[in-house]
């Protein structure tokens, strides 16, 4: 299967063959990527990006599904990390759908990242435009984004970022704090979502006024 820039998993007809081509992918830019075996526990893809003489590790669930993804994949992938007792890992979510806010939520709550539709678009936007228009996004999609832009502003985002840990006895200040956050994070995430409808609509715009263009020009010559 030939593999390019931009990621559109088109000629996959099934979950195994989307796996395939998620490890393809990442390895292009520069991540060591594999496919688990056995009872992977959640975890379908394990790719590991160095930098600086450090492993960071990317745990991953793949979805290839016809409808939008709820909150159990990403249940799946926290607790399959974390059964590999690696403290230093990255929980991802990767999808050819869309999740819903709740399930963005949630993963904004566990510190999983989420690559879905939205995020894919981004990508599309990357490779034609050479930039991109948000910086709002997760670890593994800022590599990929790196190495298509050289955007050196991407490069806050290639860090170690510390997991999130359980804390039962969040004062009411860091609740509300917590609260506001996800709320904003939320608003976010519906602006790009928003941004990439507009994208969509301007192109469907362009073909409408070019067909337009050319009945007239029709109706002109064969009038």
């Amino acid at each position: 299967m030939s593999i390019s820039r931009v990621f559109n998993p088109r000629n996959c007809d099934n979950g195994i063959e989307f796996e395939a081509y998620v490890v393809d992918y990442l390895n292009k830019f520069g991540l060591n990527a594999r496919r688990t075996k056995g009872d992977d526990g959640g975890v379908d893809v394990i790719a590991t990006y160095s930098h600086n003489n450090v492993d960071y590790n990317f745990y991953i669930q793949c979805k290839f599904q016809n409808r939008m993804q709820g909150k159990e994949p990403i249940q799946e992938i926290y607790a399959g990390m974390h059964f590999r007792n690696d403290k230093n890992g990255y929980p991802v979510v990767i999808t050819n759908n869309n999740f819903s806010i709740e399930s963005q939520k949630y993963a904004r709550k566990l510190g999983v990242e989420l690559i879905g539709k939205g995020e894919i678009g981004l990508i599309r936007y990357a490779n034609s435009c050479g930039s991109v228009f948000t910086y709002n996004i997760g670890f593994l999609l800022s590599i990929i984004l790196y190495e298509i832009t050289n955007d050196e502003k991407l490069k806050e985002n290639l860090r170690f970022k510390d997991l999130p840990c359980e804390d039962s006895k969040k004062s009411e200040r860091e609740t509300l704090r917590e609260q506001i956050i996800n709320e904003f994070e939320t608003a976010k995430d519906m602006v790009l979502e928003y941004e990439l409808l507009q994208m969509k609509a301007s192109a469907k715009l362009k073909e409408a006024l070019e067909a337009k263009k050319n009945a007239i020009i029709h109706g002109i010559e064969y009038g």
